[in-house]
């Protein structure tokens, strides 16, 4: 995706909300956003009820490490984290957390290779000027895989439902 706009991305990350609001209303879940955009869209689909959105209010890598506390508050809860790579390659490290105590939650990695947020502010700030903001990712399902959870891959629109619904069959942490 890169040279794109960021905001040719939107309407990606509007059908994965919509997505997970059809697979998960009316139950009991908690979803956890990272990024602005994904933040906003999450308040607009979801509502504050639904979910804890610490993203704005706290740093980039902040949404796993709410989601990993707040399933260990509410086991009983469904939870999902939705991250951009950027902030999930900050702290991967939160995988192999959830997979050592067994923690059974769902993290979707939005792999657009580059720190949107900031990759936006370049873009509006400096005239299109872009430093910094792109890069390469691993494998994120094999990722999951080397730390002991659940991977998936979602490449195409209608891969996502199917890989949700196994990884929220999954008796254990597991990233799409």
């Amino acid at each position: 995706m890169r040279g794109r706009s960021y905001l040719y991305e939107i309407p990606v990350f509007y059908l994965l909300l919509t997505a997970l609001q059809r697979a998960l209303f009316p139950e009991n879940f908690s979803f956890h956003l990272s990024s602005p955009s994904p933040y906003w869209l999450g308040i607009l689909l979801f509502g504050l009820r639904y979910g804890l959105f610490p993203g704005l209010l706290a740093g980039a890598a902040s949404a796993g490490l709410y989601a990993l506390g707040f399933k260990l508050a509410r086991p009983d809860t469904r939870v999902i984290c939705l991250v951009g790579d950027g902030s999930f390659m900050m702290v991967p490290q939160e995988l192999e957390t959830a997979v050592r105590y067994n923690i059974n939650m769902v993290t979707m990695v939005i792999n657009n290779s580059c720190y949107a947020n900031v990759k936006i502010k370049q873009a509006t700030h400096y005239k299109g000027r872009l430093i910094g903001v792109d890069f390469c990712n691993p494998d994120f399902a094999l990722l999951a895989k080397a730390f002991g959870a659940h991977g998936e891959r979602a490449s195409r629109p209608e891969d996502l439902m199917p890989a949700l619904e196994r990884c929220l069959a999954y008796s254990g942490p597991s990233l799409i």
